[in-house]
C-alpha cells in the first residue's frame, strides 16, 4: 500500500477524517474486554456525538438527519449490475481513473491493465 504525501487532499482528505474523529475521541485512552464490549460503547459513541452540535454547520446531526429522511432515496434491494466494464491503466502514483475521478489501486498493480 502507498503512503500518501503529505498536504494533498486528492490523495487523503475527507475519506479519512471521520476515522481520525473515532481514533482521537473514542479508541485512545480506552480499553475493551471483548468486541461486545467494544461494539456496545461504539454504539453509545455514536448516539451521544451526533446528539452534539456540530463544529462547522453548527446544527445536532441527528435533529439534522430527521430533517432529511423524507428526501432520502431507499436502498436498491436488487444487486447492482455492471454491464459496460472498461479497462483502465493503473499509473505510476497507483491511481486508476474512472470519469475523471482517481482511485487508488495496491502498488503491484502499477503499470497493469
Amino acid at each position: 500500500m502507498n503512503a500518501c504525501n503529505p498536504y494533498r487532499p486528492r490523495t487523503k482528505g475527507k475519506i479519512e477524517k471521520p476515522f481520525q474523529y473515532i481514533e482521537e475521541q473514542f479508541v485512545k485512552g480506552n480499553k475493551f474486554d471483548s468486541m461486545t464490549h467494544l461494539n456496545k460503547a461504539a454504539e453509545a459513541f455514536i448516539e451521544d456525538s451526533n446528539n452534539l452540535k456540530h463544529g462547522t454547520t453548527l446544527r445536532i446531526t441527528n435533529e439534522y438527519f430527521t430533517e432529511e429522511i423524507p428526501y432520502l432515496a431507499p436502498v436498491k434491494d436488487k444487486p447492482f449490475i455492471i454491464t459496460d466494464l472498461k479497462e483502465r491503466k493503473v499509473s505510476l502514483d497507483s491511481f486508476i481513473s474512472v470519469d475523471a475521478v482517481k482511485y487508488s489501486v495496491p502498488i503491484e498493480y502499477v503499470g497493469k491493465k
